[in-house]
């Protein structure tokens, strides 16, 4: 296992603006998204050395770090578990060379998800396809789970008609009701009232941290970032709009996990989800009428494009509402 002495197959797509790699032996994380021009990370490094979870294994005791997807459910339900099945699984690997297309099968599910990954410039495309394997529809909630590292004062980025997000869950019930006005939650009694700037501090006791799961959509312009003030390079998130319609967003300033274990320290990251759903459990998606459905041995495909932007801030913001970044 690895952290015992036997080495991870390590997968690498690389041009002059991106390097990108992946680890297929461990859920098909894509372990590091790294721009080039400004020799910035976007994706959050491991907490401890990467071993290899059981389908029993709770998501903040991984390494909780870089991308995974979570199929059929995020949150867990009484048939599905915690962060859905792929990211405790190896998945099958074929190399092009175009690029990479990685698949895996559900456990708690017949259904089989596939990925490609190729590059372009500066983005990275990303191509699903999700099959039913059984004779009966099946219901199924998608989301990517990119956990972004970030720094103080970086940005997260909505389109301009995003006022507005739902709650799903907040730490010490920070926030309250069923949304709030995005980005500023005026009214709310809060340590930090502007939301989309990514603040590192933590006053007072441990109770201080914070931890916010927010759902955007549906949308009508489905490109989102993180902007890194340091480095002046944002990460623009494309989707397609008819089958990806939400953005999940997750704040974390030390607010998860709730137990921190010896040396390591609480989760500082942001995490944007293009999602199937606005929420974060499958059974609850199937209430609301707002989970995905597949026939019988059918299937579902949709595109992402991850595309890195050495611009100014007022730039990025503008990239983010032009048009032309909407997949149709």
């Amino acid at each position: 296992m690895p952290g015992s002495g036997q080495q991870l197959k390590k997968l690498s797509l690389e041009n002059g603006w991106l390097r990108v790699e992946v680890l297929p032996e461990l859920g098909g994380n894509i372990s590091s998204l790294f721009a080039k021009e400004s020799s910035t990370e976007f994706l959050l490094q491991p907490s401890r050395p990467y071993s290899h979870p059981t389908r029993e294994t709770k998501f903040e005791d991984a390494d909780r770090s870089g991308w995974d997807e979570c199929l059929p459910t995020v949150s867990a339900t009484p048939d599905a578990p915690d962060h859905g099945d792929l990211w405790r699984e190896s998945w099958r690997v074929v190399e092009t060379p175009q690029g990479i297309e990685l698949s895996c099968d559900c456990f708690s599910r017949p259904l089989r998800l596939t990925r490609i990954l190729t590059l372009e410039t500066s983005m990275l495309n990303v191509v699903y396809r999700v099959e039913n394997l059984s004779s009966e529809p099946v219901d199924f909630l998608w989301c990517a789970h990119p956990l972004l590292a970030v720094s103080a004062g970086d940005r997260v980025v909505l389109p301009s008609s995003v006022d507005r997000v739902r709650i799903n869950s907040s730490r010490n019930q920070r926030l309250s009701g069923d949304e709030v006005p995005w980005p500023i939650a005026s009214g709310m009694n809060l340590s930090i009232a502007d939301l989309n700037i990514v603040d590192l501090s933590i006053v007072g006791s441990p109770d201080a941290r914070t931890a916010d799961k927010l759902f955007a959509g549906p949308l009508t312009a489905n490109s989102c970032g993180i902007y890194r003030m340091q480095t002046h390079t944002g990460l623009l998130f494309r989707s397609h709009l008819a089958t990806i319609s939400y953005a999940g967003i997750w704040l974390c300033n030390g607010g998860w996990p709730e137990k921190e274990v010896g040396t390591e320290r609480a989760a500082h990251t942001v995490a944007i989800e293009p999602t199937t759903s606005p929420c974060d459990s499958l059974d609850q998606a199937i209430k609301e009428g707002t989970a995905a459905r597949i026939g019988p041995r059918g299937s579902l495909g949709w595109a992402m494009q991850l595309q890195t932007l050495a611009v100014s801030f007022q730039g990025f913001v503008r990239a983010c509402n032009h048009p032309d970044n909407i997949l149709l």
